[in-house]
């Protein structure tokens, strides 16, 4: 089970979220993330920060019915979230060492 965790984490983001999570729902993320990948044609992003593995499996479940024309759009937002994201943490890291 550590090693398909492994498979969810992306720079330290979702890693608490997936320390808890249980095996069947993980087990639906890979099953679901397989589908997506195979049907968009590119990886499922999300911006996993606060939200649970259940939560993260909800949307996945929502976006895979999606056409890869409608979802590049929401990946495109979803990697535009995590880059803000990721930069309003080394903003505040920069503020604090000041």
């Amino acid at each position: 089970m550590e090693q398909m965790k492994q498979k969810f984490y992306s720079a330290g983001e979702c890693g608490k979220a997936m320390e808890s999570v249980d095996e069947e729902t993980l087990r639906e993320l890979m099953k679901y993330n397989a589908e997506y990948r195979k049907k968009m044609g590119f990886i499922f992003l999300i911006k996993a920060a606060g939200k649970s593995p259940q939560e993260m499996l909800a949307a996945l479940k929502e976006r895979v019915k999606r056409t890869p024309e409608e979802e590049i759009h929401e990946a495109v937002n979803q990697e535009i979230a995590i880059s803000r994201g990721r930069l309003e943490k080394f903003v505040q890291s920069l503020s604090a060492n000041l």
